[in-house]
């Protein structure tokens, strides 16, 4: 005679059902798959960015001075500027639009220095990230190409936020080790773009663990970027140089051994990758 199973039976085989279940949620950290696929996508984005600008001076080198295209509020920021708004010169660009949450300098930018931010937001947040003419993250004006420009759109980080306003103020912190890079790195996740004449370099967070520094294929402390630390500065934050630059306030103080370089992805033809 057939019977069916017994309570104790289900419940045992429900068990041990639950377990696999649980085992292969770990083993295959669907989490951390995520944020592994959207690191792919962010170096086929800089790759992409990269052969865009290689083929613009490729076609232009003839016929431009500077990868930029002084078009928002007339301003050159490829060129070294006063550090004044109107005048900011080789400013960082990012891909997180001006319309955007943000406070501090350093909570926009946790990468950036001090003196590498336009703390009213005139060109560090582009109104319109995505255009290529010019006014997008990337302020060069692929528009110019014969032809036409090679992008529709300028790629956005797939996060694309700047770090949240509960970040520490490092102008008050002691010196707490290390931890202080990682929560930096940890917060925000954009792309940012600087250039100098016909130089230029662009830089990413990475978030997976498997890209990140000290991951099984890690590319941020691998990609050539010449190396920095983070310093207590006086005013927005850090700055990345004991000696302080123009508008940069740094009293000297380590705030950590961590290098800057080691902790973001940076492409470009920039020697060093150091601007």
């Amino acid at each position: 005679m057939r019977r069916g199973f017994t309570l104790i039976e289900l419940l045992i085989v429900i068990g041990i059902l639950a377990i696999l279940a649980t085992t292969v949620t770990l083993v295959i950290n669907p989490v951390n798959l995520l944020k592994e696929a959207r690191d792919i996508q962010r170096i086929s984005d800089l790759r992409t960015i990269q052969s865009a600008i290689s083929f613009y001076l490729t076609r232009n080198n003839t016929s431009v001075g500077s990868l930029d295209f002084p078009s928002v509020g007339g301003n050159d920021f490829c060129q070294a500027g006063t550090g004044s708004p109107t005048q900011p010169g080789r400013q960082w660009r990012v891909s997180v639009a001006q319309a955007s949450p943000g406070t501090a300098g350093y909570r926009k930018s946790p990468f950036l220095g001090t003196d590498e931010l336009n703390t009213d937001g005139n060109g560090l947040k582009p109104t319109n990230p995505r255009d290529v003419l010019g006014d997008g993250w990337i302020s060069v004006n692929f528009g110019d190409i014969q032809g036409g420009s090679p992008l529709a759109k300028l790629p956005l980080d797939p996060v694309n936020t700047l770090a949240a306003a509960s970040l520490p103020d490092p102008a008050s912190l002691t010196i707490p080790g290390n931890q202080f890079a990682s929560t930096l790195q940890e917060a925000a996740y954009f792309y940012a773009y600087r250039c100098n004449g016909l130089t230029y370099e662009i830089n990413t967070n990475m978030e997976s663990q498997k890209y990140s520094n000290g991951g099984s294929r890690d590319i941020e402390s691998t990609d050539g970027g010449t190396k920095a630390k983070f310093y207590r500065g006086t005013l927005l934050g850090f700055c990345h140089d004991p000696i302080p630059d123009s508008g940069e306030a740094c009293d000297g103080t380590l705030v950590s051994d961590t290098y800057l370089a080691d902790l973001i992805y940076e492409i470009g033809n920039d020697s060093g990758l150091d601007l």
